[in-house]
């Protein structure tokens, strides 16, 4: 979904005790494409390698781990569902379900459109605790923003401003402290640090133990994106918030001073999406890397110490790019599966995915999330409730299945299972 934020100073002013006001605005086309994009000389490309793939019991954040770079994650083939319960209130056109379920210490934790946390037991869907401290009942409904877990805790944030921190085996709320403006994505933590990107271009850090503030950062403002935001990668030194700007700036973790910063806006576009530096596909660290994708075509690795760009691509999309080894994956703007090589951003191949629910009819888009490779093969999802498994080395489509809903999220993969959350508020798992 996109839209031309005339409402985004409406939602700004919700600070100060103020009430928050959803997001309106033009929307916009999504389809205004890209210069097409071929697949590179393969015999300027090494072959491709992937990993083994590895059980990973946890998956506490967006994108996994906070760096973001999960490899080839433990995944059975042939999945069944397991079981399925209601998260709570679902989305909507207006105010959709943005929050990736997280998965740790036996609970997967959700995050409804009413702004309500739920933990359930991974074993059957049973429901251990909820808490509604973020639910304003005498508020007009804004967009939620997303959860993660970190030193023993839930961290949530939400478009009222604010973000919360609860007891992980009970829910209880342990602290909460207001924001300079909503925010649309899950924080980010690592370290006794929640790293917390708010609409308006500030990263603003805190410490885990009480919420006490630390540092914030504030780039350049913009006023026309992509609905949500770039949850920020991190490692022990730098964290990489990527703005709405168009900018990518890796902040020290100790202070939040600059180690540097580059741009993604592209260059030569004008109006349309073209125009739209926005990023929400999350950054990813891997091996001294920092790979980054704005919405409107440009993709780029840059050198995680200096920012030095070393290769760049006219690719754009809104999902996080998955690397893998020596290879990157991600889906376009454009809703083109893409191949590359980490190292050159050469590209081993390009195949299309479903453009339009209905072939003949050109106004309802699909969007696709992911891809994540799990279980040596591609995963992707659709907002038309489709399940699809490609082959990493091709492309080419190994099956494909029905949800029965719209998807509006990727999913989570955790203790060799897949849990999905669909657009009517109920969370699917399969095995």
């Amino acid at each position: 979904m996109m839209m031309a934020f005339a409402g985004a100073p409406l939602l700004l002013s919700a600070c100060g005790g103020e009430k928050a006001i959803p997001l309106q605005g033009e929307r916009l086309s999504v389809l205004e494409l890209q210069e097409d994009l071929i697949a590179d000389d393969q015999d300027a490309l090494p072959a491709m390698e992937l990993p083994d793939a590895w059980k990973n019991e946890f998956w506490p954040q967006v994108g996994g781990y906070p760096n973001h770079s999960m490899q080839n994650l433990a995944l059975g083939h042939e999945l069944q569902p397991v079981w399925r319960t209601r998260i709570g209130k679902g989305g909507n056109d207006d105010i959709p379900l943005m929050a990736q379920p997280i998965v740790v210490n036996g609970m997967v934790v959700t995050l409804d459109s009413s702004a309500y946390v739920r933990a359930f037991d991974v074993k059957d869907g049973s429901r251990i605790w909820e808490q509604g401290a973020g639910f304003k009942k005498d508020d007009d409904p804004v967009l939620t923003g997303g959860i993660a877990y970190g030193d023993q805790k839930i961290f949530m944030t939400n478009g009222y401003n604010e973000v919360y921190a609860m007891d992980y085996k009970t829910g209880k709320l342990l602290w909460q402290r207001n924001l300079p403006g909503p925010s649309q994505v899950a924080p980010t933590i690592l370290d006794g640090r929640v790293y917390v990107l708010t609409i308006d271009n500030s990263l603003l850090a805190f410490a885990t133990h009480d919420g006490a503030p630390l540092w914030e950062y504030s780039a350049v403002s913009e006023g026309t994106g992509v609905v949500g935001s770039a949850a920020p990668a991190a490692n022990r030194e730098v964290v990489v918030a990527a703005f709405s700007s168009g900018e990518v700036t890796a902040l020290r973790v100790e202070n939040g001073s600059s180690a540097w910063t580059e741009n993604l806006d592209t260059i030569g576009r004008f109006g349309g999406i073209g125009s739209i530096a926005d990023i929400k596909a999350a950054p990813v660290i891997d091996k001294g890397l920092l790979v980054a994708m704005n919405y409107s075509g440009r993709m780029a690795a840059m050198d995680l110490r200096s920012g030095r760009r070393i290769w760049q691509r006219d690719i754009g999309g809104e999902n996080m790019p998955w690397i893998a080894g020596e290879s990157i994956f991600v889906v376009s703007s454009e809703n083109t599966l893409i191949a590359m090589n980490r190292k050159t951003g050469l590209i081993y191949w390009i195949k299309p995915l479903q453009n339009y629910m209905d072939p003949d009819d050109a106004d309802e888009i699909v969007h696709w999330h992911g891809p994540m490779l799990a279980g040596d093969r591609l995963i992707l999802v659709s907002s038309e409730g489709r399940v699809v498994e490609a082959s990493p080395e091709t492309g080419d489509i190994l099956s494909a299945w029905e949800v029965g809903r719209d998807v509006p999220v990727s999913p989570t993969i955790a203790g060799g299972r897949m849990y999905l959350i669909s657009e009517d508020g109920m969370l699917r798992v399969y095995q």
